[in-house]
């Protein structure tokens, strides 16, 4: 009996350092400092490069904040990308779920704070048709363009430390891997920032109805 108890023990100690020797994504793990990933992926300070996957260039966008890597993102402007991500996804981890990509919307949340009406309307409605009544005023993205890509659901699937998202649009696929604790932070946090949007559209519907009121 100990000397099955013993080998019990000795198995499950071999396997917390295989688990703690494996990477989360690519040669990386989650959390890993900006000099670790700068070092292993020999980056220089834009934590950005080229690269060519399944012979279609990509752009490799690396995530980084104080507490460390928390994503790495695909992109490239050819569609055919998804199918092959697709394929690969889905032979290794099964068919996926449906998600928003709740990490992306609140890294853009300041956007989302300047249109209530039209992300609670898109939000409730799954209709994007309140876009057309946006002004962009940014110099870069197209504002319409990120609210309409980060409240688009992506092909999900979880495995480990990390969530896989694969987005199809107009402009391409993206393929973002994310930190699974940063991910499900993002969600809750996400939940909070609608409740507060549809606060604000509250108080902006009575005020419009007042003013028509006193007219």
């Amino acid at each position: 009996m100990k000397n099955l108890f013993f080998l019990a023990f000795i198995i499950a100690v071999l396997s917390l350092c295989l688990f703690a020797g494996g990477y989360d994504i690519r040669k990386l793990k989650w959390g890993m400092s900006v000099e670790e990933l700068q070092q292993v992926e020999g980056l220089g300070s834009n934590l950005y490069k080229e690269e060519e996957l399944s012979g279609i260039k990509v752009e490799v966008l690396f995530g980084c904040d104080n507490q460390g890597l928390y994503s790495v993102t695909y992109h490239t402007r050819t569609q055919e990308f998804a199918d092959i991500a697709d394929n690969k996804l889905r032979d290794k981890y099964g068919s996926p779920k449906t998600e928003l990509d709740y990490s992306f919307l609140m890294k853009s949340k300041n956007i989302l704070k300047r249109y209530p009406t039209a992300v609670v309307y898109i939000v409730e409605e799954g209709d994007y048709s309140e876009l057309d009544n946006i002004k962009s005023t940014g110099s870069g993205i197209s504002e319409k363009k990120l609210i309409r890509n980060g409240l688009s659901k992506r092909k999900k699937w979880e495995y480990g430390n990390t969530v896989a998202l694969l987005l199809i649009s107009p402009d391409g696929a993206a393929l973002s891997y994310w930190s699974k604790a940063y991910h499900y932070e993002s969600k809750e946090k996400y939940k909070a920032l609608i409740l507060e949007l549809k606060k604000r559209v509250k108080k902006i519907d009575k005020n419009k109805s007042e003013k028509v009121e006193k007219f």
